[in-house]
């Protein structure tokens, strides 16, 4: 976008100061000649005019935007006229269950990923959870410190290849950490692409007045994961029938044989096994969109995949009546739910613990044929909201300042039944969603409350829990007590051990049927209670007997024959947990990431075994 001139930036505010925009605020005291503007004036005007670069419309649609958002007369809660069951919802089979239905699934889904392209929503930073890096930067596990980036991606390079098609979406804050962080996890990868939100401004009141902050320059606030979308039709990619002439990258995709369109959040390791049974689901049930979905709790701070009815205006300026299945934000669904269905609020079903309408976990995958033409005609903008804090009834004054913001999932918005768009759900069982996205401290009120703590503590030690059923799936005799091996803070209760972790190219497809193939004799395996089995690279375990820790290392060429380890004996001293106390000197005494897990892992040996020495 090239530079407005002096004139230009007098012209804007001249019309944001006008009746119409009421902006008037920002230039009291300003000479009424621009040439005596002075650099702080300009540089005021400059960042005023700079937000079209991102927001399609500019600084002056985006006041109307937030005007009119403000000003809504819905016909009903969030202008929904009715609310229903959404029709397209299919049971995953429990992850844990060798055979049958999940076998056909994981393997048509598995062959998918290579003809899917992927989304990584990975703005944020890690300082609600008291970590001041990018989330992404998070370890899993604290076992190998794998982070969240370098597990997602080295998923996708052993399934998909390469060269598969990777956009992460970053922030101001995160975008150069990321970039770093990508250099280190996967060098090897070229088609990964970053691609950096924006902020917006905020507004201050009811009247949609521009906040400035205590520093005088204007308020700024993320827009929302929403931007992925407008950041996607703006990203162009080399056309591959002729590299030397750009196009829009989802074209680029489609051209490449790419079939869909993968978005994910930053934080849930056990997506990796999730998406391709989702993908399966699709290809079988014809979908243009599909949520992955958990059972939710009530109040649980997880939005809800629902069917409404709703108004729209159509193009030739008459109001249409159509069904959408959509999600409704958690914090919404309350009012929603009030007056539009039998429960009087957020409830649960009757005879369930669960809510009627299943939780979304903001996984999400179009067919991208559909989704580039919604993208398309849309220009990448979803359907916008305003969420303000009000201090009193009159609703015109604000306890903090707000602005415009979107959400990924509503580009379901843009679908209906009307046009015949097939929306749906894949629901799989509660275990499957563990994202890191609390504190220590708002975990232990959620426990306190009945609910999952979703932190980092509970993320690694279901991560550990989950791979461990997996194996006993496959006949690997784990044997184990179910009471926790620490109690958090004396309120998160915790089991880590046995520890086995196996990378990306360990879990081959990721399949059971894979891993049945890494275990082929599971009876000739025993692994003490508290031991750690670490597997990277190509390995087939014939049999082990395992006291202590051993990292079994094969090699990482997919077309390399794997390390065979039979008759393999490890007693050796095994690795143990420390809580961490609360007072200030245990603090100081270990690392950030301990801390926010309230832990630490006492590493001891290792035994290291690679096929040549066992060291």
């Amino acid at each position: 976008m090239t530079s407005a001139s002096l004139l230009e930036l007098h012209a804007l505010r001249e019309r944001l100061s006008g009746e119409g925009l009421d902006q008037g605020h920002l230039f009291s005291g300003w000479p009424s000649s621009p040439t005596d503007y002075t650099a702080a004036h300009l540089a005021l005007l400059r960042e005023l005019h700079g937000l079209a670069a991102h927001y399609s419309g500019g600084v002056e649609q985006y006041i109307r935007t937030g005007r009119a958002l403000l000003q809504v007369d819905s016909s009903g809660p969030g202008g929904y006229l009715a609310l229903a069951q959404p029709p397209l919802l299919f049971s995953a089979p429990r992850l844990d269950t060798h055979g049958g239905p999940l076998s056909e699934l994981e393997a048509a889904g598995a062959g998918l990923v290579a003809r899917t392209a992927f989304v990584l929503v990975a703005g944020g930073v890690g300082e609600r959870l008291g970590y001041a890096g990018a989330k992404v930067g998070l370890p899993v596990e604290t076992a190998t410190a794998t982070t969240y980036l370098g597990h997602y991606l080295s998923w996708i390079r052993v399934l998909g290849g390469a060269g598969t098609a990777v956009v992460v979406m970053t922030s101001a804050e995160t975008h150069a950490e990321t970039a770093a962080l990508l250099a280190r996890v996967a060098p090897d990868m070229p088609n990964v692409r970053l691609l950096k939100q924006q902020t917006v401004f905020c507004f201050a009141d009811g009247e949609a007045h521009l906040a400035r902050g205590a520093d005088g320059g204007l308020l700024r606030k993320p827009h929302g994961h929403g931007d992925v979308h407008s950041l996607l039709y703006a990203a162009t990619a080399p056309d591959p029938t002729d590299p030397t002439h750009d196009i829009p990258i989802v074209q680029a995709w489609m051209k490449k044989g790419y079939r869909y369109v993968c978005f994910f959040q930053d934080t849930n390791a056990t997506a990796v096994f999730t998406i391709p049974v989702s993908l399966a689901i699709s290809e079988r049930e014809l979908l243009d969109v599909n949520f992955t979905c958990i059972p939710r709790q009530p109040k649980e701070a997880v939005g809800l995949m629902c069917r409404v009815k709703i108004n729209e205006p159509a193009a030739d300026g008459r109001v249409s009546t159509n069904w959408k299945t959509v999600n409704i934000e958690y914090n919404a669904f309350e009012d929603v739910a009030r007056t539009l269905t039998e429960e009087k609020g957020d409830h649960a079903a009757v005879n369930s613990k669960y809510s009627p309408f299943p939780g979304n976990i903001n996984t999400l995958i179009l067919k991208l044929p559909i989704y580039a033409e919604r993208l398309q005609a849309s220009k990448g903008q979803v359907p916008e909201f305003i969420n303000p804090k009000f201090t009193d009834d009159t609703r015109r004054k604000f306890k903090k300042p707000c602005r415009v913001e979107s959400l990924m999932q509503d580009i379901a918005l843009l679908f209906s039944e009307g046009a015949k768009d097939r929306v749906g759900g894949t629901v799989f069982s509660r275990f499957t969603y563990q994202p890191v996205k609390n504190s220590l401290e708002e975990a232990i009120g959620k426990v306190k409350q009945g609910m999952d703590p979703y932190c980092l503590c509970s993320g690694e030690a279901d991560f550990f829990e989950f791979t461990r059923r997996r194996l006993k799936a496959v006949g690997v005799p784990l044997s184990y007590s179910s009471e926790p091996q620490i109690m958090v803070r004396s309120c998160i209760p915790v089991r880590i051990f046995p520890i086995i972790t196996m990378d990306a190219v360990a879990r081959g497809d990721g399949t059971l049927a894979h891993l049945a193939k890494v275990f082929p004799n599971p009876e000739l395996v025993h692994i003490s209670p508290m031991s750690t089995l670490l597997i990277e690279g190509k390995v087939i375990v014939l049999s082990l007997e395992l006291k202590g820790a051993v990292k079994l290392v094969g090699p990482q060429d997919l077309s390399s024959a794997p390390l065979v380890v039979q008759d393999f004996k490890v007693k050796e001293p095994e690795w143990g947990l420390e809580t961490i106390l609360e007072d200030a000197e245990s603090v100081k005494k270990v690392s950030e990431i301990d801390t926010m897990r309230g832990y630490v892992l006492v590493k001891r040996k290792c035994v290291v075994f690679d096929g040549l020495a066992k060291i």
